[in-house]
């Protein structure tokens, strides 16, 4: 279960898979980590997805992994406010 999104350049490069669970609408949940957002690249092509999700109407969530395992009832929170959100 999924979908595409596209940003209006099209393009392989331009692509990024989301996976959805029944009920959560247009939230995406992205961990953020330090060893894949340490290079230059890394956080253009980070930014790039993240807007490309943007204009297409979706809500993107950006966690830390830190936050997930020292603090996962923070993480729930965040995750039903957003699905709270209209």
């Amino acid at each position: 279960m999924g979908s595409q999104l596209r940003s209006a350049a099209g393009g392989s490069a331009s692509r990024c898979r989301t996976r959805g669970l029944p009920g959560w609408g247009r939230l995406i949940i992205e961990i953020d980590g330090y060893e894949f957002h340490s290079s230059r690249t890394h956080y253009r092509n980070d930014r790039d997805r993240w807007n490309r999700a943007t204009v297409q109407g979706f809500m993107t969530l950006r966690i830390t992994a830190e936050t997930i395992l020292r603090n996962p009832q923070e993480f729930i929170r965040l995750v039903r406010a957003a699905m709270a959100q209209p």
